[in-house]
Parts: structure tokens; sequence; C-alpha cells
């Protein structure tokens, strides 16, 4: 989710979002996949990852501190319609708020 929220690819978020909803509902092809080849009727918690909104990277950053840097509303709504938090603080302890005004808001 990080790379998708850091190059602005919506379609990208909105794909990982349908694989994991795909995979919640077991009830497709693309759940089958995710599974282990081990034990098949598990799903790997390491596939669910790439849905994981609040995931900090290196900078205990989420995607949403990458998508105010990118100044990507529609992103931006995304990840807010599923979810993420906007409460977290990032390593410099930002918020999500003063993110917001040190990037200079959206475009």
């Amino acid at each position: 989710m990080h790379m998708a929220a850091k190059s602005n690819s919506i379609n990208i978020a909105k794909l990982l979002k349908h694989i994991y909803i795909d995979a919640q509902n077991k009830s497709s092809k693309s759940f089958q996949l995710l599974h282990s080849p081990e034990r098949p009727s598990e799903l790997s918690s390491e596939s669910l990852i790439f849905f994981d909104l609040n995931r900090t990277n290196l900078a205990d950053q989420s995607p949403i501190f990458l998508t105010v840097q990118q100044r990507n509303v529609e992103m931006m709504k995304f990840l807010i319609q599923n979810k993420c938090s906007i409460t977290m603080k990032e390593s410099h302890g930002d918020t999500i708020k003063e993110h917001i005004m040190r990037y200079g808001g959206t475009s």
C-alpha cells in the first residue's frame, strides 16, 4: 500500500482492497492464490499485509503520510473511507494534521 500511496496509484490501492476482500470472503481464486501450499485451509497473514492501511515504513509513516506528501486527494479519501488511522504520529512526532500543514495541503 505504501508504493501505491507514494506513486499516486489509486487503481493499485483499489486492487489490493479487492484482493483483501476476496481473501476474507474465501470465495474467489484470489483467495486460493493467497494460501500457503503447506496449509491450504489457512490464509497467510503475510498476504494480508499489503492492505494494512496503518502499517508503517522505517520513518513510522503509514500510507496516509505518503499520500499527503503527494497531495493526492483521491487517495486520501480512499484511505480515510477504508478506516486508516488519522491519529498516528510519524518518527518526528508529527500527526497527519501537522504533515498536511508542512506539505501545504492538497492541490
